[in-house]
């Protein structure tokens, strides 16, 4: 799924060759719900490629993925204080998939781990840094009682 999102020229020269690209599928992709700010964000450059990357590859595994936030709408600072990584457009907050919400679905072996399993193995040089919902899978994943309703992507 994830040579299918980034596609042969993602793979043979990089991201940065199809940001663009990317951005323009991310938005026309009738399998991603991205709130207006989060259209907007895209449209002007604010978000990384590896967010980009990310909404591509999720959107080849899963018919509907509900995106809630990326950077616009979000605030500057985390609930502990520290500058949010949405504030640089390097984190998305996803509330659905497959229409299922996270909140009331963050079960053992239910669709939100088995969503967080699918992040973690994606390849290193897509790695999120951080993956915030109510798991603790080991690596960059952990768990925060504030993210029942959505998973959390850092880079």
């Amino acid at each position: 799924h994830y040579n299918k999102a980034v596609g042969i020229g993602g793979l043979t020269r990089g991201l940065k060759a199809v940001e663009d690209e990317l951005a323009r599928r991310v938005l026309a992709s009738p399998r991603l719900d991205i709130y207006p700010g989060g259209r907007s964000d895209i449209e002007h450059g604010v978000t990384s490629r590896p967010v980009l990357a990310l909404l591509a590859y999720l959107s080849s595994r899963y018919e509907q993925v509900g995106v809630t936030s990326l950077t616009s709408g979000h605030s500057f600072l985390t609930a502990s204080g520290n500058v949010s990584a949405h504030s640089y457009g390097n984190a998305v907050d996803i509330a659905t998939l497959n229409d299922t919400p996270i909140l009331g679905h963050q079960e053992h072996g239910g669709p939100t781990e088995r969503a967080l399993w699918n992040i973690l193995m994606l390849p290193d040089e897509l790695g999120p840094s951080e993956v915030i919902s109510l798991f603790d899978l080991g690596g960059p994943s952990f768990a925060l009682a504030d993210h029942a309703d959505h998973i959390h992507v850092g880079y």
